[in-house]
């Protein structure tokens, strides 16, 4: 697997702006994760990971591996990652 891969379309996700959001904010040149979004969830960002990626790399592509990729990222660019209360998602936040 190739992981700085994995990581930039990972990061790419994240830092996606829903286009009527983008309209309204197109002053920002800098992608930044935006703290006014509603909070990624991890289980969509998988799923979007595989139309996102290669067809072998998404062949290969585990949940443990993409939550690996998710810790590298978030130590990296500062992301807080907060389990729901039934522990079944985890929600990714930008740091206050």
């Amino acid at each position: 697997m190739d992981m700085k891969r994995l990581k930039h379309s990972m990061w790419q996700l994240l830092t996606e702006v829903p286009k009527n959001q983008a309209e309204e904010e197109s002053e920002g040149t800098e992608k930044k994760v935006n703290s006014s979004s509603v909070p990624k969830v991890f289980s969509s960002i998988t799923k979007d990971l595989l139309q996102s990626l290669p067809s072998m790399m998404a062949k290969n592509l585990s949940v443990p591996l993409a939550f690996a990729c998710l810790l590298h990222l978030a130590n990296e660019k500062n992301l807080k990652l907060q389990g729901v209360e039934d522990l079944s998602e985890v929600l990714v936040l930008p740091e206050d």
